[in-house]
């Protein structure tokens, strides 16, 4: 019988583990080199173990330390603050503010990680604090003197723009200026235009005639710097192109004034002068493009006009060529004026002009009603009148010859309860108030014309109303009832109230009743 045994092969360098091979005695050493690599060739299947890896420890969460060094400035009640890194200085330190410090002629700036201001600066109290800081005041200079490159006494023209250097020292100083004038030198405005190095630019222009005091002032040092301001009218008048007005269907390009003209900082305002006769209506209608009918482009810049009187040291009129429109005027004797179209903005340049004409009288009013009957206590009534021509320049008013039964004035629109609409019409506003007969004259008065409606009323006047309770006491959410009783009891009504607060109690009316309902509010209010 053949001997069989088990031979055990432990082959360090090549298995992770111990195989076993059967062999018996007859086995030779061929058989046995292939088992030894069948072994082998098992082996390399089997992945290598994996090293569990040895975990990290979170990191220690370490203080940081935050110094404000003052520099010179008043000492700090506290001025180091230590907490954990990664907070806002607000939570760290429990302040709802940075320190706060002064320094005699110096302005502060902010904390900064150089005390001359080159570093970074602690701006704000949610800033976060990732390590130890030390924060330095960083300061300015105040100004300590104002100088100006002029004399005290300066003058300029209207339209003219004339800038002023005024220097200060130090030339590093923090600043913050302002300007005024006084207040008799209406219509003078002034431009910060430079500030820099020791030196503060203001542009000066003027609109009237007039003199006054311009005072620059620095807020912080609170220094001051005073110079007189003469604003003279311009000296060119002789010389201005005159305008005579046309007619207002006119398109003659002489009518049109300033759409030539470009204004920007070297020419500013263009003048016209006009001879205007006495009890004469003219228009001024603002246009902007050179096709003389487009009114009111901005695309061009913005202007605006002004018509002065012969001192200039006031204006007729004034309005934006930028909204359109324009203005009209009637002098009541003849007078010189000049006509301005001045430029809004420094920065860029406009083209405007001006189309004037003389304005067309009154030739006639009428009525569409020339008789009405009313009730007291109705609605009041609406009249359309119409005058001819519809452009003409007019100054309406509205008589009754017996104010106490009727009387009324004149409107532009109205709202129609009828159709519920608003009537975009101009109307004649008839009130009814007792009964009688009225008439109603509505009237230009620079022409005399006029129309006249005849207003008859009917129906009994109300002498006196009266409440159910001239006192109410009411709680929240409670309901109660007021009768309103109208003396004679027969008389014609027509009631409004007001008053109502509904915080407090909300009133309706119906008929001759009022509904009164508490609000949620505590309170009183007279009811009317």
């Amino acid at each position: 019988m053949k001997k069989r045994f088990l031979l055990p092969l432990m082959i360090a360098s090549l298995f992770t583990a111990v195989s076993f091979v059967s062999c018996s005695d007859e086995d030779d050493e061929s058989a046995f080199e292939a088992a030894v690599a069948s072994a082998k060739e098992r082996n390399k299947e089997k992945p290598a173990a994996t090293p569990t890896p040895t975990p990290t420890p979170p990191p220690v969460p370490q203080n940081v330390t935050v110094k404000f060094d003052v520099n010179g400035g008043t000492a700090l009640a506290t001025s180091e603050y230590t907490f954990v890194e990664g907070k806002t200085f607000q939570n760290g330190s429990g302040l709802n503010y940075l320190p706060i410090t002064t320094k005699e002629g110096w302005d502060f700036q902010n904390w900064n990680t150089k005390a001359d201001g080159t570093g970074s600066a602690l701006t704000s109290i949610y800033q976060t604090i990732n390590s130890s800081v030390t924060y330095y005041a960083y300061w300015k200079p105040l100004i300590n003197k104002i100088e100006t490159t002029v004399t005290n006494s300066v003058e300029l023209e209207i339209g003219e723009k004339k800038t002023f250097t005024f220097k200060y020292e130090p030339a590093d100083a923090s600043t913050n200026w302002t300007s005024s004038v006084s207040s008799y030198l209406y219509g003078v405005s002034s431009t910060k235009t430079d500030n820099h190095n020791g030196f503060v630019e203001y542009a000066l222009s003027g609109t009237y005639a007039q003199t006054g005091i311009f005072t620059i002032t620095e807020t912080k040092s609170n220094m001051a710097y005073s110079i007189n301001v003469t604003v003279k009218k311009p000296s060119n008048l002789d010389s201005l192109p005159v305008i005579t007005p046309g007619t207002a269907a006119s398109t003659n390009a002489a009518d049109y004034v300033g759409l030539d003209k470009t204004l920007d900082s070297t020419t500013p305002m263009v003048l016209y002068k006009l001879n205007l006769e006495a009890n004469t209506a003219y228009t001024f209608q603002t246009v902007t493009r050179d096709n003389q009918s487009t009114i009111g482009a901005t695309d061009l810049g913005y202007c605006s006009i002004r018509l002065y009187n012969s001192e200039f040291t006031s204006t007729v009129y004034t309005n934006s060529i930028a909204g359109g429109g324009g203005f009209e005027c009637r002098p009541t004797s003849a007078t010189t004026c000049y006509l301005a179209i001045q430029k809004y903005s420094d920065q860029d340049t406009a083209k405007g002009g001006v189309h004037v004409y003389k304005t067309p009288s009154v030739s006639s009013i009428s009525l569409a009603q020339t008789n009405v009957n009313l009730v007291v206590g109705s609605e009041t009534k609406y009249i359309d009148y119409t005058i001819t021509p519809n452009d003409a320049y007019k100054n309406i008013s509205v008589t009754s010859s017996n104010p106490s039964v009727a009387d009324g004035w004149y409107t532009y629109g109205y709202w129609d309860n009828t159709t519920q609409t608003y009537i975009n019409k101009n109307a004649l506003y008839i009130n009814p108030r007792t009964a009688g007969t009225a008439t109603i004259t509505i009237k230009d008065t620079l022409t005399g014309k006029s129309a006249t409606c005849d207003v008859t009323v009917t129906g009994t006047s109300v002498s006196s109303l009266a409440l159910s309770e001239t006192s109410l006491s009411i709680s929240q959410s409670e309901t109660k009832t007021l009768t309103i009783t109208p003396t004679p009891e027969n008389a014609n009504v027509s009631y409004y109230t007001s008053g109502s607060d509904y915080r407090i109690a909300s009133c309706s009316l119906t008929g001759s009743t009022v509904t009164v309902k508490g609000g949620v509010v505590p309170g009183s209010f007279n009811y009317t």
